[in-house]
């Protein structure tokens, strides 16, 4: 191995080590923050529409599929990010309210 390659592999492991550590150091701050959570906001789950024209005309045989479409669907979410830290959180779930849907964390 040619010195040019051996100082790149050398720096890689030496950033990667230094990445791990400072990751370990996030989430071992993170999980002693005394979270301050801001409102949450809604923020749905989009799953799009589309449309398949089907098999091709002449594939007909007993399972041959004609053309189809589906609609976009929107499934309810909720996020919030702590004020300090930074740390989002996602809900899908919710308490029914009598003025209003609220996100349950």
């Amino acid at each position: 191995m040619t010195e040019e390659f051996r100082t790149l592999r050398t720096l890689v492991e030496t950033k990667e080590r230094e990445a791990k550590d400072a990751r370990s150091k996030l989430d071992w701050a993170i999980t002693r923050c005394q979270h301050d959570f801001a409102a949450s906001k809604y923020d749905p789950i989009i799953h799009p529409g589309g449309y398949s024209e089907g098999d091709p005309v002449g594939t007909m045989g007993v399972d041959w599929r004609g053309p189809t479409s589906w609609p976009e669907r929107r499934e309810p979410q909720w996020s919030r990010e702590c004020k300090i830290c930074g740390k989002v959180e996602y809900t899908t779930q919710s308490e029914e309210d009598t003025s209003a849907r609220r996100p349950k964390f």
